[in-house]
């Protein structure tokens, strides 16, 4: 949801452009960080905390995310090529990691670039965390 509500227009004028539209409209990595996250991104008002949030904002304002829905992945993923990539941003596919894959959940497709011409080479990841653990939690109440 956090997507969807990061990509509704500001304004009157992005609303009649938002309404005509016939594509899937990109938004940039630092509004939907925002959107899911709140503007202090979870982090503390005070520095370096600032410094690292502000930082993180404007290097993400120059980064895209094209998804629409999840795929669920059923192996553990060890190798992600360009080609992959591209493929998941042409489709709008996010990921959900296998349940028992190590060190990530998320993958979210990010590019950097122009978005008439694209280049394998500008594409990369959001990747995120879902759990602290490599091993799955009891499942005992």
């Amino acid at each position: 949801m956090a997507r969807d509500f990061a990509i509704l227009p500001d304004s009157e004028t992005e609303a009649r452009s938002f309404v005509s539209a016939n594509h899937v409209t990109t938004v940039t990595l630092d509004k939907f960080l925002t959107t899911l996250l709140g503007n202090e991104l979870g982090l503390k008002q005070q520095s370096p905390a600032k410094t690292t949030r502000d930082g993180l904002l404007e290097w993400a304002k120059n980064h895209k995310l094209n998804f629409t829905h999840f795929l669920q992945v059923n192996d553990n993923i060890h190798e992600l090529t360009p080609e992959f990539l591209e493929y998941c941003w042409n489709r709008g596919i996010a990921l959900t990691c296998a349940y028992n894959q190590p060190l990530f959940d998320i993958l979210i497709v990010t590019y950097h670039g122009d978005l008439t011409q694209i280049e394998r080479s500008k594409f990369g990841l959001l990747v995120i965390q879902v759990k602290l653990r490599i091993e799955a939690a009891d499942r005992g109440l």
